[in-house]
């Protein structure tokens, strides 16, 4: 375990009331909060986990992401959660697992970071640009549909903050 554990930003459940034309959207995973620096993979609370990821980056930079189990449904519509996650870490079994990387810890737009990242060879989250109202309800709806747990809202202007987010980024639960 480390001293320091990692101070990564956590999304709100609030909803905006502004125009979100033109955000950012991906699929909200669950599993576990994890970051990485390069070499090890570390738990919101600090764990340092044994798991090999392979992922090369410049000193300084850090990613943020969700541990979560290699096959998303046990069947459809029915996810594997939280809990899931949390046996295969305890039996140790690290190949039913993989991280999903959805953001990079600095102090920039996340239209940039999001430009980052997508630069770095790395399993990633997905985000879709929101065109127009009609666009985000056919994305929700397909997310619905396919039985996720819901969905993260992002501004493309919203600077990476430890804690809790505020109106510029936002879970949407089904």
């Amino acid at each position: 375990m480390t001293d320091n554990p990692p101070e990564l930003m956590l999304v709100s459940g609030a909803a905006n009331s502004g125009n979100i034309v033109g955000w950012f959207i991906s699929t909200k995973l669950d599993g576990i909060r994890v970051t990485t620096h390069g070499q090890n993979i570390i738990t919101r609370g600090g764990i340092i986990l044994p798991i090999k990821h392979g992922v090369r980056l410049r000193p300084g930079v850090r990613l943020d992401g969700e541990l979560t189990m290699n096959n998303l449904f046990r069947s459809p519509g029915n996810r594997h959660s939280n809990d899931d996650v949390m046996r295969e870490l305890s039996r140790g079994n690290y190949g039913a697992l993989r991280v999903v990387w959805f953001d990079i810890m600095l102090q920039a737009p996340f239209r940039d970071r999001l430009r980052l990242l997508q630069s770095i060879h790395c399993l990633q989250s997905g985000h879709t640009r929101i065109g127009n109202l009609p666009h985000l309800n056919e994305i929700l709806a397909g997310l619905m549909a396919a039985g996720h747990e819901g969905a993260v809202l992002r501004s493309p202007y919203a600077v990476y903050a430890s804690g809790r987010s505020n109106k510029n980024c936002f879970k949407v639960k089904f």
